[in-house]
C-alpha cells in the first residue's frame, strides 16, 4: 500500500466511523418518525376527500331524483336547467325501457338527448341500475365530448337518465397536491379514473384496480398502504377511503423517496457537520502526503508513458524543502533521458518516412498521404493524375561515375522532378514528410506529393481537372524538362525518363489501383525506346510487369511452359541440321501465350534467368530421349 492511502484510510477511519455510527441511528429514527406522520397526514386527507364526495353524491343523487320525477308528470320548470348546470348535469331524460324512445328529457344547451334504444336500456339495467334508487354508472369515455357518469332511477316501465359529466372530480383532484408527486386520484366503483395529475389516465378513464390500495377500496375498505406503483416507476405509500353509496375511492399517494428526502434535508446540519470534519481530515492528510509523495507520482506516470512519443516531456525540477534531493536527482536523470529520447525519435521519424538520398516521402509515406486523400474525396470533389517515372538507363551512372554520382544524379532529378510539376501545374509540391514540429503530412491541401518508390523510380499525385490531352501535353512537358543537362561536378549529364500516368476515376480510385495501371503504361513507355511517356489505357494490358514476372515465375513452378522444336533444313541436302528450341507459355486459363507477350518484361530480371534454365535443362533432357 502506498504512504498517501495508507494515511488518507488512517484519518478516514478515525472521522468516518464515530460519524456515521451515530449518523445512522439519528437518520433512521428521524425515518421512522417522518413516515408515521406521514401515514395519520395522508389518511385524513383521504377521509375528508371522502366526506367531500359523499356530500357531492348526496347533492347530485337528490338533485336528479326531484328533477327525473318532475320529468315524470311533466313538471319540471326553467329553474331545474340552472341546477343541472350548477352540478355539472348535461340532460335529464325519461325513456320508455321496452322502446328506448325519449319520452320527456330536460337539457342545459335545449340539445335534444342521443337516442336511448331498448338494447341499450336493457344493458343498462342488466349491469348497473338498482331495482330501487338511483344508481351511478362508472365512468364512460366518449369520442369528442367530456368523460360521463349516468345516473339511472326505474319509475315503473320508464327509467331517468341523466349524464354527469366529471369536471368536479377533476377539478377536486387538481386541488390536492404536495411535495413534487404527492396528488389525489379518484376511481370510480370499478377502479377507473375519474381524477389524476395525468390527464391523459383521465381521458382514457385507465383503470388501477390492481393497485393495492385501489383494491382495498374497491372492497369496501379504508387505511393506509406502501406499494410500487409500476406505471409511475416509483415506491409509495398512500391513504385511501371507501365512498360508500356510489362506491368511488380516493386515494392520496406520495413517492417513499420524497420522504426521505425530507428526512435527509432536516439531517443536512449533521450530514454538513460529517463533511466538514471529513473534508478537513481529507485535506490535511492529502496536504501532508503530497508534500513529500506528489513530485515522485508525477515522475512515475509521465515515465509510464514514454513509449507514446507524444509523453516524452522535459519536467521542471520539484523546487520544495519537503522534497528528497534523491527526487530531485531522479528528475535531472528524467531530463537527460527525454532528450537523448527526442534526438532518437526524430531521427527515426525520417528514417521511416524520409527517403535518405532525396528526402522525399518513402513509399509507405506516400501512401498514407495519398489513401487519406482519396478518403475524403468526396467532400473535395477532385481530381487527381498520378505518373509513374523511370529514369531511362540509370544503371551505367553507378557503373561509370559510381553510387555516390548516382545519388547525386537521383536528388537532382527529384528536384527536377518537382520544379517541373510547379512550373507546369502552379501547384506547390510536399517534398518532405515531414511537418515543421516533425510529425507526418496527412493531407495534402490543394499540393502535389512526390515519392522516390526505390532505385530509379518516382511517383507524384497530382490534383488534376484536365482532359487527356491536356494531360498528354503535361506529360511531354514534363518529360523535356526533365531530361534537360545538369551538372555532377565538371560532368554535364542528361537523363531520360519513362513516364507513365492513370487518372483518378477512369483508372481506379485507390493507391493500388492507379500505381499498377501507372506502371503498366511506363513499361509501354519505356519499350517504345527512351524520354516517353504513356496515359494508361486498356488496350496496352491489365497486368503490371510485376505481375507479368510473378505468373512466369509460378507457370515455370506448374510446368505451364512448354518447347516447341523447329528443325532448321540444309536446302541443298534437304536434311535437318539442327533444331531450334522455342518457349510457349500454355496458360489454364487463358491458352497459349506466345513469347513476345512476357519475354520483354522478365528480360534481364531474376526470373528471365529462372526461364533461361529451364529452356536448357528441357532441352537437354530432350536431347538425351533423342
Amino acid at each position: 500500500m502506498k504512504i498517501r492511502q495508507l494515511l488518507l484510510l488512517l484519518f478516514s477511519a478515525l472521522v468516518l466511523f464515530p460519524a456515521l455510527t451515530i449518523g445512522a441511528w439519528t437518520y433512521n429514527q428521524s425515518n421512522s418518525a417522518k413516515f408515521n406522520e406521514v401515514r395519520e397526514h395522508h389518511l385524513l386527507l383521504a377521509k375528508n376527500l371522502r366526506g367531500t364526495l359523499e356530500k357531492y353524491y348526496l347533492d347530485t343523487k337528490l338533485i336528479f331524483e326531484n328533477i327525473s320525477q318532475n320529468l315524470v308528470y311533466d313538471t319540471v320548470n326553467d329553474s331545474s336547467k340552472n341546477i343541472l348546470e350548477t352540478h355539472n348535469f348535461i340532460d335529464i331524460a325519461i325513456v320508455d325501457a321496452s322502446t328506448g324512445n325519449i319520452i320527456n328529457h330536460i337539457s342545459v344547451n335545449e340539445s335534444r338527448p342521443t337516442q336511448i334504444t331498448a338494447s341499450d336500456i336493457l344493458k343498462i339495467t342488466e349491469k348497473w341500475t338498482k331495482k330501487e334508487g338511483t344508481s351511478f354508472s362508472p365512468v364512460i369515455t366518449t369520442t369528442n365530448g367530456p368523460n360521463l357518469i349516468l345516473l339511472t332511477k326505474k319509475y315503473g316501465n320508464k327509467i331517468a337518465v341523466g349524464k354527469l359529466k366529471t369536471d368536479y372530480f377533476i377539478s377536486l383532484g387538481k386541488s390536492i397536491s404536495f411535495g413534487q408527486k404527492g396528488h389525489a386520484a379518484i376511481v370510480d366503483n370499478q377502479g377507473n379514473i375519474l381524477a389524476h395529475p395525468i390527464e391523459s389516465w383521465v381521458r382514457t378513464a385507465k383503470n388501477i384496480a390492481k393497485i393495492a390500495p385501489v383494491s382495498k377500496i374497491l372492497n369496501n375498505e379504508t387505511g393506509i398502504e406502501s406499494f410500487h406503483y409500476p406505471e409511475m416507476r416509483n415506491e409509495m405509500i398512500a391513504g385511501f377511503a371507501h365512498v360508500s353509496g356510489p362506491g368511488w375511492g380516493v386515494m392520496i399517494p406520495q413517492p417513499t423517496s420524497e420522504l426521505s428526502n425530507k428526512t435527509i434535508n432536516s439531517w443536512k446540519p449533521y450530514l454538513v457537520i460529517i463533511v466538514a470534519s471529513f473534508a478537513f481530515a481529507m485535506l490535511l492528510a492529502i496536504w501532508i502526503s503530497m508534500r513529500s509523495t506528489r513530485p515522485l507520482l508525477k515522475l512515475i506516470a509521465v515515465n509510464r508513458n514514454t513509449g507514446n512519443p507524444a509523453n516524452h516531456k522535459i519536467l521542471t525540477p520539484p523546487d520544495n524543502w519537503a522534497v528528497p534531493s534523491e527526487i530531485k536527482q531522479l528528475y535531472f536523470t528524467h531530463n537527460e533521458m527525454i532528450s537523448r529520447l527526442h534526438a532518437k525519435n526524430a531521427d527515426t521519424m525520417r528514417m521511416a518516412y524520409s527517403d535518405g538520398i532525396t528526402g522525399l516521402p518513402t513509399r509507405e509515406a506516400f501512401n498514407k498521404i495519398v489513401e487519406n486523400e482519396f478518403d475524403n474525396i468526396q467532400a473535395k470533389n477532385g481530381s487527381y493524375l498520378l505518373i509513374f517515372l523511370d529514369l531511362d538507363e540509370f544503371k551505367l551512372i553507378n557503373d561509370t561515375m559510381g553510387h555516390e554520382a548516382g545519388d547525386t544524379a537521383l536528388s537532382i532529378v527529384s528536384r527536377k522532378i518537382g520544379g517541373a510539376i510547379t512550373r507546369h501545374t502552379g501547384l506547390d509540391i510536399i517534398t518532405s514528410p515531414l511537418d515543421k514540429n516533425g510529425n507526418p503530412i496527412l493531407k495534402l491541401n490543394g499540393s502535389a506529393v512526390i515519392s522516390r518508390i526505390g532505385g530509379d523510380e518516382f511517383v507524384a499525385l497530382i490534383p488534376w481537372s484536365k482532359n487527356e490531352k491536356e494531360v498528354d501535353d503535361f506529360l511531354k512537358s514534363l518529360s523535356i524538362s526533365i531530361s534537360s543537362p545538369y551538372l555532377i561536378g565538371d560532368k554535364e549529364l542528361a537523363t531520360s525518363v519513362s513516364i507513365g500516368a492513370s487518372l483518378y476515376g477512369r483508372d481506379g480510385d485507390s493507391i493500388r489501383e492507379l500505381t499498377k495501371k501507372a506502371d503498366i503504361a511506363m513499361y509501354w513507355a519505356k519499350k517504345s525506346g527512351k524520354s516517353r511517356f504513356c496515359l494508361f489505357d486498356k488496350s496496352v494490358g491489365e497486368q503490371s510487369p510485376a505481375e507479368i514476372q510473378h505468373d512466369v515465375d509460378a507457370a515455370i513452378r506448374n510446368n505451364e511452359m512448354i518447347l516447341y522444336y523447329q528443325p532448321k533444313i540444309n536446302n541443298s541436302t534437304g536434311k535437318a541440321n539442327s533444331v531450334e528450341a522455342v518457349v510457349r507459355w500454355i496458360h489454364p486459363e487463358k491458352g497459349i501465350i506466345p513469347p513476345q507477350k512476357f519475354i520483354p518484361v522478365i528480360n534481364n530480371t531474376k526470373v528471365g534467368d529462372l526461364l533461361g534454365e529451364w529452356v536448357i535443362r528441357s532441352a537437354c533432357i530432350q536431347i538425351k530421349r533423342w
